[in-house]
């Protein structure tokens, strides 16, 4: 029951709409609409889940190897697209605009924050 709930409020989250049946279409789930904009909202919230798996976890096998090839001098967010970038990290940067879209950072006692 739970699953349930949580994958309505991400459909309501993705602005998603339902099919009304109970098949698939292209292999993705009955919930995801036939519309390339379903398509779109959906590869957009799966890019910025990845991207806050790179940041999150940085130990990753993932988050090393792109560390190493497109960020190895500073972190995530001050990345650039690079010299011939992959078709894999321009993704990632589509997806990391979604997610800096509402991100806040909070300041807290002041002592590591960068002014």
């Amino acid at each position: 029951m739970a699953v349930a709930v949580y994958c309505e409020s991400i459909i309501a989250v993705l602005g998603i709409t339902k099919t009304g049946d109970c098949g698939s279409y292209l292999g993705l789930p009955y919930l995801i609409g036939r519309s390339k904009k379903d398509f779109e909202c959906f590869n957009l919230a799966l890019l910025a889940k990845e991207c806050w798996h790179i940041i999150f976890t940085p130990s990753s096998l993932v988050a090393l190897c792109l560390q190493a090839k497109y960020f190895s001098s500073g972190n995530f967010f001050d990345a650039s697209l690079g010299h011939k970038p992959s078709y894999l990290w321009r993704s990632l940067l589509e997806g990391r605009n979604i997610l800096s879209l509402d991100l806040h950072s909070h300041v807290g006692n002041g002592l590591s924050t960068k002014i």
